[in-house]
Parts: structure tokens; sequence; C-alpha cells
């Protein structure tokens, strides 16, 4: 075996060691760690030694196989024992309090509009930090913190200016610039983000990022002014990305697709409108606006087309410039092109090494060996960037190439076009597990969308987009001209798009698909498709897509029986959403917050997890009150699901908000009305407030005080969700309906506000288990510390911003709570709530 083999087996070991390593709970400390690879290193040096007395050839070879592996596991262990060793990491007395920042822009901002405000957002590499305060009075700087180059944290703020200041800093060339060194007062947060099942991990998107903190720039705080940010340095290179992006804003003004092509140039994908994702989603195409290793191979091809025209038109008279190594160098000039212009994000730099290891074998002259190359192509990735396995798209990349090196014997049978037309139902098929798995639902006809626009973006539109964002630089019209051609072939595709994504089970919902059943699934896949034998290979095609087929049909889901519920409350934020399944039904009380002008706490959290859980209609979409904490998802769970009954304590409000972006009208909001009773599968759902009758129930007019109180029940076992209640409402309550109130779970009312929950209210429940649905490190200081300290010992509470989603399985007779998810997701690089705010902020008591 070559050495290019027998390294196959050394990379695996890499790959091995640098899963593992992200999947640790703790970074082992020095001590420990070199133990356990110093046995690792022993186990080499003992195997070396006796596969030297081995007599036969093959178990030799076997031996030397598996001592590269551990070789792999050993020296990989190492390389990211150093690099996290070197680390760099803000402390915690540097978030949640104002701090002067000093660092250099890594891009220029991009800009949108924010409600009123225009927000500027950007990632800086830090150079120093030191506290607010001490600057503010200009003390010497003591305990300022400087970060050496290469250990330079990373940290994304957002700068929120008025339409005045915007204009001001725009017209005096006074805005921010990649590679320009910045002064900001600002206040930082960790990387804390939402934890729920089935949703987008974005504390490990960061980590692959390489984002330390996120925050905002100060102008005011506390009655504290704050002076403007300051410029200590200019540009040292010419931000070609920066212009590049003004030009593109100016081309595709006019274009309707104007998102899509900046996506595909600039991978800038912020101009995408939530319904084209929608399209895309249900097409099993956003794929194509996240540059890939399509994208990258696609640019190479066209520069080793575009170079080796050239040297038959004449380089080929420079004796020195043979035709493959000429073209191969154009291949590169174009990737590495795409590569700058398009941000050279951590995707995109994984795609490029990728296309850089391909060609290498090119540039070499060596026999191609498909797997070699696709492990050289790991290996460099990983080394360049090991946080790189963290990322969905990093396995996705390197699954397609397998796929297709799985194919290459009945590609090079059938020819060019027959090959691409087998290809595409192959990787649709072999897709469908992974798709699955990832995002809890399967595109129904993706096939058919892909094999249309696959060819069309990949050698149509990116190309042209590609082409007119340069030939704007100098010749504008020209441009125009094929922005207008491109926009033809584009209407068509969306058209495509809009006609898939009508028919009927054009998504389908499957929920959990666990990842023993991913890793079965493909095995059968590939043993189908490369036996020979006929019965063999369809038995185990369909024994992959059964599985599949089950999960559609909830076999890996797990039910509430009859007389039971399960009951989820989210991690929304400083918002509030709840989940409640029974047998049959669905029950989501409130849809979370609104998060500025694109998205909202539904579709980061809601929906994954309704998705997640296998289920595709609500039954009762109960919102409390319309304040955009509660309400602000309602849109979009209108959107992704069938919705039956809709209840809320403001209707007026919330029909007057949903009727002015819904398309369907018979959407109405009803009254829900104290008295109010229904079951479904045997737990009995009940109102408690608002009353309808005129009388003291009246006096209640804050949008708080109308919320809908829902108490659940089974058996002895009752939940009360009391909305935003104030103690005032309470009050009034428990005149009326005290007897009602006695409940084993209080979800604590208005996130824990001290003007809720009073005493008196919590005697009448007397509950077991309280719980806060509130933000981390929240400007209202929720739960408040009043609050917490009317419970009494014997209560266990949880605060969802440290605990991650909670979710009780509730029946007749018992309770029981599942490890608070956050607990469940614990690794290495996941933030944790500081022990210093236990009992404060939130309790670890579990029964």
């Amino acid at each position: 075996m070559s050495f290019f083999g027998m390294m196959f087996y050394f990379i695996a070991g890499v790959v091995l060691a640098t899963v593992s390593f992200y999947r640790l709970e703790q970074l082992p400390q020095p001590a420990g760690f070199i133990f356990l690879w110093g046995l690792a290193t022993l186990f080499w040096l003992v195997s070396l030694f006796f596969s030297a007395r081995l007599k036969t050839p093959q178990s030799r070879q076997f031996v030397i196989k598996g001592l590269n592996l551990v070789s792999g596991v050993i020296i990989g262990g190492w390389w990211l024992f150093g690099q996290s060793f070197f680390m760099t990491f803000l402390l915690e007395k540097d978030f949640s309090q104002p701090v002067q920042v000093v660092g250099e822009l890594v891009e220029s901002p991009h800009v949108e509009n924010s409600g009123q405000r225009i927000r500027l957002s950007f990632f800086m590499d830090l150079q120093e930090i030191a506290p607010a305060e001490q600057q503010l009075n200009e003390r010497p700087v003591q305990s300022a913190r400087h970060f050496r180059y290469g250990f330079r944290p990373r940290i994304q703020l957002s700068w929120y200016l008025d339409s005045d200041r915007y204009q001001q800093l725009s017209k005096n060339h006074l805005m921010p610039k990649a590679g320009e060194t910045w002064a900001f007062f600002v206040k930082l947060k960790p990387n804390h983000a939402w934890q729920n099942p089935g949703s987008f991990d974005y504390e490990t998107w960061r980590m692959q990022k390489g984002i330390r903190a996120s925050g905002y720039v100060l102008q005011r705080y506390h009655g504290q002014v704050y002076p403007d940010p300051q410029v200590l340095s200019t540009s040292r290179f010419s931000d070609l990305r920066g212009e590049l992006m003004q030009v593109a804003k100016r081309l595709y003004m006019e274009s309707d697709f104007q998102g899509i092509y900046r996506a595909l140039t600039l991978g800038d994908r912020s101009g995408i409108s939530q319904q084209d994702w929608r399209l895309m989603q249900t097409t099993g195409t956003v794929h194509l606006m996240a540059i890939s290793g399509m994208h990258m191979s696609i640019m190479a091809w066209l520069g080793y087309q575009l170079f080796a025209g050239i040297w038959w038109l004449g380089a080929y008279r420079v004796r020195r410039w043979q035709r493959p190594q000429f073209a191969i160098f154009g291949a590169v000039m174009l990737a590495t092109f795409y590569l700058l212009i398009s941000g050279a994000a951590i995707p995109t730099q994984r795609a490029w090494l990728m296309v850089m290891a391909g060609l290498l074998f090119l540039a070499l002259q060596r026999t191609f060996q498909a797997w070699v190359a696709l492990a050289w192509a790991i290996f460099a990735v990983i080394i360049w960037d090991s946080a790189s396995v963290l990322s969905l798209g990093f396995w996705l990349s390197f699954l397609a190439v397998a796929l297709i090196f799985v194919q290459l014997p009945v590609l090079q049978r059938l020819g060019r076009w027959k090959g691409l037309f087998y290809l595409q139902i192959w990787l649709s098929l072999a897709f469908i597990p992974v798709t699955a798995w990832a995002f809890h639902a399967i595109p129904t006809y993706s096939f058919l969308a892909n094999l249309i626009a696959v060819p069309l973006v990949g050698f149509v539109i990116l190309p042209l987009s590609l082409v007119a964002l340069i030939t704007a630089v100098f010749w504008q019209q020209g441009a125009i001209w094929l922005v207008e051609l491109n926009d033809k072939v584009m209407s068509v595709l969306w058209s495509l798009f809009a006609t898939i994504d009508s028919w009927p089970h054009s998504l389908w919902v499957i929920g959990d698909f666990p990842l023993i059943a991913l890793l079965l699934c493909y095995l059968l896949l590939i043993y189908g498709w490369c036996n020979r034998t006929m019965v063999k290979g369809m038995l185990s095609l369909g024994l992959a897509f059964g599985l599949i087929i089950a999960s559609i049909g909830g076999v890996f889901l797990t039910r509430p029986q009859d007389e039971a519920f399960r009951m989820t409350v989210l991690d929304v934020g400083q918002g509030q959403s709840l989940v409640i399944e029974t047998r049959n039904h669905l029950v989501v009380y409130d849809a979370g917050p609104k998060l500025g002008n694109r998205t909202d706490a539904a579709r980061i959290a809601a929906i994954p997890y309704i998705k997640f859980r296998g289920w595709s209609r609500i039954d009762y979409l109960l919102v409390s009150h319309s304040d955009i904490d509660h309400a602000g998802g309602v849109q979009s769970l209108l959107d992704a699901f069938t919705v039956g009954r809709t209840l809320t304590g403001q209707p007026l409000q919330l029909n007057s908000s949903v009727h002015k972006t819904h398309l369907n009208p018979l959407v109405n909001f009803q009254t829900c009305k104290a008295g109010t009773r229904w079951q479904l599968d045997g737990v009995a759902f009940s109102f408690l407030s608002p009353w309808a009758e005129e009388g003291e129930g009246q006096k209640l007019t804050s949008d708080n005080d109308r919320s809908c109180v829902l108490k659940v029940t089974t058996g002895d076992n009752s939940v009360l969700i009391p909305g935003d209640y104030s103690s005032k409402a309470e009050q009034q309550l428990l005149l009326r309906s005290q007897k009602d109130l006695p409940s084993q779970i209080l979800i604590a009312g208005h996130h824990g506000s001290r003007y809720s929950t009073s005493r008196k209210w919590l005697q009448a429940i007397d509950p077991d288990y309280v719980i806060f649905s509130s933000g981390y490190s929240n400007r209202f200081d929720f739960p408040n510390q009043e609050t917490i300290q009317r419970l009494a010992d014997k209560v266990a509470w949880w605060n969802t911003a440290c605990s991650g989603a909670l979710t009780f399985n509730i029946d007749a007779e018992r309770i029981a709570l599942q490890m608070p998810y956050r607990q469940q997701q614990a690794l290495w690089y996941r933030h944790q709530c500081s022990p210093e705010l236990q009992g404060r902020k939130f309790q670890v008591k579990q029964e």
C-alpha cells in the first residue's frame, strides 16, 4: 500500500480524536491528558515492537494500519490540546457591565434597518479591554488587558444609530471599515444562547466561528452618557469585498432577487426574505445559497477552462508552460478570488481547502485515488480549523463527495449526461436520511427541484452574477443587461419552486430521527447500491427507506398515554412559550418574543421543537395577551402549521396584528373566558381568567392582567400558567376562584417580577415546582430576588435562562422532570451560569 494510502488510517485517527475532543464535557487537565496519551503512546510502541515479529505480510499490514490509526489519535490529541491551551476567552467580569474595547474590524459592517434605527453589525478582533469607569475617569490603565496578535478573541458587536446620525457618518466617510482599529464603549455578554431540543445550536455555531462574546455599543446606560466611538488607525489594506458590496447594492437595487445574487457572489445572505427561505426549505434547495464545495468546484472548473482556452490561444508558445499546470493555476486563481470576495468565512475556507486538495493530485500528476483525496481534504480542513467538525456543513460537504465516490464506477460507464442524471437521483435519495436527522423534515419533491436548480444555479446564475458584479466596476450598463438576463432565468426557477411548493405534502415532518438510525440507513444504502446481488441489494435499500417511512409514522417518538401529558417550557429568553402534548393533540401557550424585523422566538425555538416532536398541526394556539414577548412569534406559527382554535386575552389587538400580514382571513382569535373547559385525550384544560361578566374583574384593564390563566389537570396533578399576571390580578382571582388554584407546577407570572407571584398567591397554589421563563442577564433583573425569597425551601424552582428547556412528563399519579436541556448538552465550550448565581438566579435542586 502506498504512503498516501497508509495515511488514510492516520487521518481517520485524527478525525476520531477531533470529534472526541469536542464531545468532552470538560477540558482535561494537563496531568490527566499527559497520562492518557502516555498510555496510548505506550500501546503504540508495544504494537510496533510485536508487529516486526509477525511473519505474514497480511498480518503486518493489518497491524500497521492499526498503528497509523492510533498514531493519528495520539498526534491529533496533542494538536487539539495545544490549540485549546492557547485559546483566548474573556472573563466573567468582562460581561454585563460597561467596558471599553479596542480592536481591529474583521470586515466592514453589515447595515440593516432595525425598527426606527439603523443597525451596524460587525466582527472585531480585540486588542485591549478595560473597565469603562476607569477609562471615563482617565485613571491609569492598570486593569486593562492586552491581547497579542494571533491570540485575540473575536467579538460580534451591534451599533444602533438613528437615521440622521447614520447619514452624517456616511456622508463624511466616517463609517467603520475592514482593517481599521476602533475604540468602543460596549456592554458584552457571553456566548449564552437559547437551548431547546431540535433547534439550531448558536453556542456551537459561535464556537465554530471563533466568536467569544457579543454585545452592543453604548450611548447611554444607567444615566451615564458615553463618548462616541473613535477610529484609532485606518485600514492597512484595500477592502475589496466592502467596495464590491457597495457595487452590488447599486447593481441589484431594482432586482427582485438581489438577496440571492449577493448570497451567491459575496456570501451575504441577509437580503434573502423569509418567504424565499421557506420556499427553498420546502423544495430542498437551501444548500444552493450557502457557498459550498459545489460552488467552489464550479469556480475552479471555470478557471480551469478559461486558462486552458488562453493556453490554446497563444500561451502554448511559452515553453515553460504546460497546459495542465497552466489550467490548474487558473483554477486556483479563480477559486481563491471567489474565496476572498465572498468573505472568506470558515465554511467557504473549508470548501476552498477541499478543492485545493483535489487540485493538488492533478498538479502532482498522480493517479487520482478518490478516497485518499477525500481523506487528505478532511485532514487539511481539520488542521486548518479543527472546530469545523462542529459544523453540519462540514459533514454534509464531505458526505456529498463520499456519496459521489461510491458511484464513480457506475458514472464512468454511463457517460456524461446520463451520469449526471443518475447522480442527481442518487444524491437526492441518499440525502434523505441526513435531511431527516438534521432538519426533522423531508422535502418530498427535492429531487425534481434540484434536478433543474443545480445546473441552472451552478452554470448559469452563479457565473452570470459574478461576471455582472465584476463588469459593474467598469461598465455599469453592461452589468445591468447581465442582471436583467439573470432575472429572467431566476423568474423561471422561482416559478418552478412556487409550483412545487403548492403540491400536496411538499414537506413531510417526521420528528426525531436518532443518530443510530441515520448510521444504519447509510450502511444499508451503501451496501445495497454496491451489492452485485439483486435480491440482497433491493432488500438493503428497502430496509434503509423502511427506516425513513417508520420515522414518518412516529416509530422513534414517544407520545404520552391517555390521561397524561408532556409539557415543555421552552428557553426563549425574556419571553414565554410552552408546548403541551397529549396522546393525539398539541397545545401551544404563547409564542415567545419578536427579535428585530427578521425573526422571532417561534422560528428559533418553538417551530423546530414542534417539528422535532413530529407534529404538523397545532390544535389549540393560546396567546396569553398581546405583549411582544408573548405574542411575537404568532405570525410564524400560523405560517408554519395548520392551526385549529386560536384564543387570547386580547383578541382585538392580536387580530389587528395578524390580519395585517397573514394571508388567511379565516384566522380569528377568540377571547379566552373564565369557565371555559375542554378535554384532550383524558387531560382537562380550563381557563380561570379573564372574566366575561361585568363586575370587579373589569378593573383589570392592563395588558398583563388580561392574560389567559390556564390550568391543565390530569388525576391529582395540575399545572397553572398565569401569563403576565400581576399581584393585583392574583388578588382578584384569589377572591373568585381560590379553590381552583392549587397546582403542583406553577409557571411564575411575568417572568419572576417582584410585582407578581405574591406570598398569598403562592400559599393558595402550594406548588412543588416553580418555573421562571426569563432571559439570561436580562435588563429587568428577572427573576427578582424578592420573588425568589418568597419561595419556601421545599419548593424546587428553575430559571430557563440557566436550565434551558424544561420538560415534564405528567400523568394522574406522578410528575417526572427530564434532565434540564442545558445540562444534557453540557460541553466544555458551552456557557454555563456562573456558580455565584446559584440560589439567586438559578437553582440546581431537582426532586
